[in-house]
This record gives C-alpha cells, sequence and structure tokens, in this order.
C-alpha cells in the first residue's frame, strides 16, 4: 500500500460541502468564500474519500496568503493502525496537505501562513516555512530576498491582520 492510495490532496470550489461543518467547529465560522482550496482526502478502502483536512489560500499582490489549515484529528481514531501508521510515516495529514498544496500555486514570491497554534507552526517548519520577526506569521519563500526585505515585506504583511 503507498501514501497515495489513503491520501489525496486535491483542489475544490466547494470548501462548504466538504468541511463547513468541522471549519465551523473548529474555527467558529464557515469556510472562506475566496479562493483556492485544498482538501486532504481519506479513503478507507479505495473507493470512498473523506475529507480529513483544509487549507486556503489567496492571491496578494506576488504573494500567497495560506489561512484556515484544519485537521480533522477524530478520523486519526476511526483509522485502521496500518493506514495511521503510513499516514504518520509521510508526515501527516498536515504536512502532506501543506507541501503538495504549496506545489499546486502558481508561480509567486512567498506564501505567507497566520500561524494560530505551536503544532501548525512546527508543521509549516518541517515543509520549509521560516519563522518571521512578526509573530504568527511564517513565510515560505519561493524567490532569494535579502534579509532586509524579508524584514519589509513581513511588516507589510502585519497590516492584512489575521487571515
Amino acid at each position: 500500500m503507498h501514501i497515495e492510495d489513503l491520501l489525496q490532496i486535491v483542489e475544490s470550489a466547494e470548501a462548504e460541502r466538504f468541511v463547513g461543518a468541522l471549519f465551523r467547529r473548529k474555527f467558529g465560522s464557515a469556510p472562506p468564500d475566496f479562493p483556492r482550496h485544498f482538501l486532504a482526502l481519506y479513503s478507507p478502502d479505495g473507493s470512498t474519500w473523506q475529507a480529513v483536512g483544509y487549507v486556503n489560500y489567496w492571491q496578494r499582490q506576488a504573494a500567497f496568503m495560506a489561512g484556515g489549515l484544519v485537521i480533522e484529528d477524530r478520523a486519526y481514531r476511526t483509522m485502521p493502525s496500518q493506514h495511521r501508521a503510513l499516514i504518520r510515516s509521510a508526515g501527516g495529514i498536515a504536512e502532506r496537505l501543506m507541501a503538495s498544496s504549496l506545489r499546486m500555486l502558481p508561480a509567486n514570491d512567498v506564501v505567507w501562513a497566520y500561524v494560530g497554534d505551536t503544532r501548525s507552526g512546527r508543521v509549516l517548519g518541517r515543509v520549509g516555512y521560516e519563522h518571521t520577526q512578526v509573530e504568527r506569521i511564517m513565510a515560505y519563500w519561493t524567490r532569494h530576498c535579502s534579509s532586509d526585505e524579508k524584514r519589509r515585506l513581513a511588516e507589510e504583511i502585519t497590516a492584512v491582520g489575521p487571515f
């Protein structure tokens, strides 16, 4: 069995349909209505798929903003142990979702992430995001920037607020 037999990352225009209840339970509101929505889909039997993770991105100039990362932790409890082991050995749902969705975005200068908790920060770090001098803001740099430029861009992004 391969990880792709169990876990697929797809883009969908229908966040509400697939993760509306999960998003509300975790964040207390509906998923954002702006693009782009990425889902982690799990298949327990090779024929049916259920959403077990979500992240959204929106474009701002030559950058993307990543937000709303949420994982259905309860799904792990219902998985057979061999499925849990294979998914965890591949980095886990969140890491697969973030790494795969980054590769599906068009060329850009940077992807920003607003980090709401320590666990998300660790996942993003494993994917290649870096902490910035701005609390809760991490960056995935897709082009070379000087330290001064990184600092300036991170300070500018704070005007956006949580995303």
